[in-house]
């Protein structure tokens, strides 16, 4: 494989990153109960209608952790019990035109609240998969250049300590010997087999900001090497 980082793993990042979903998730359900208890919301809510079912259940004397079970019940209970008068095309005269007004802009707003914990994971595995996403891009276009940094020389063992960078990015990393004869730490995904010690590689400088950092590919002929 000339260019292990052909494909984003986007299935392993997305098992990686679950576990820091869900805690996205609940302190969105936390910030959901603080949005609900707002005196913009409240203040919202208590606008009259003849719906009592559209009135929000929280107050600031409520808790988070409660003020969101109570939202999320309400939010629930509100749309299976949207009063038939409010379906479309079912109001008679201009009050009840004009208390499903005010029933709709409830349900829309409390809805918004309600889906706030959503929202954040989804923002949360966007932004993560466009990071992650990037550093292949890079790697590919580095590769796809075929100018490398330098060849070096798969050491044994092969892996050598992972560091957060490639927890993140679902890489390895691999030891690599230059003709220098110095030891340099190498990325490489964990979808792509493994070289095996010996081989010759080509070594491309990925940058970073304050460390350098290298990614790694079998070496071919047509690739040109600046140094090393």
């Amino acid at each position: 494989m000339l260019n292990p980082f052909e494909n984003t793993p986007s299935g392993s990042l997305f098992v990686r990153m679950v576990i820091p979903g869900v805690i996205v998730f609940l302190f969105g359900f936390l910030f959901m109960g603080w949005v609900a208890m707002t005196p913009e919301v409240q203040t919202w809510s208590r606008k009259p209608t003849a719906f009592q079912t559209a009135e929000f259940p929280t107050s600031p004397q409520t808790g988070f952790y409660l003020s969101s079970v109570k939202h999320w019940g309400w939010f629930l209970e509100t749309w299976v019990n949207i009063p038939v008068i409010c379906l479309p095309g079912k109001a008679v005269n201009e009050f009840h035109k004009e208390q499903c007004d005010w029933f709709w802009s409830r349900v829309e707003m409390g809805s918004l609240v309600a889906l706030i914990p959503f929202v954040g994971v989804g923002f949360f595995f966007w932004i993560i998969f466009m990071i992650v996403n990037f550093t292949y891009q890079k790697a590919r276009t580095k590769i796809k250049s075929a100018e490398a940094s330098f060849m070096g020389v798969v050491s044994a063992p092969v892996q050598v300590h992972r560091d957060f960078f490639s927890w993140f990015h679902c890489m390895t990393c691999i030891g690599v010997r230059t003709s220098q004869g110095t030891q340099v730490k190498v990325y490489f995904p964990l979808s792509a087999n493994l070289p095996s010690p010996g081989q010759t590689l080509a070594v491309f400088d990925l940058g970073g900001i304050g460390v350098k950092r290298y990614i790694a590919t079998l070496y071919a002929p047509h690739m040109a090497v600046f140094s090393g």
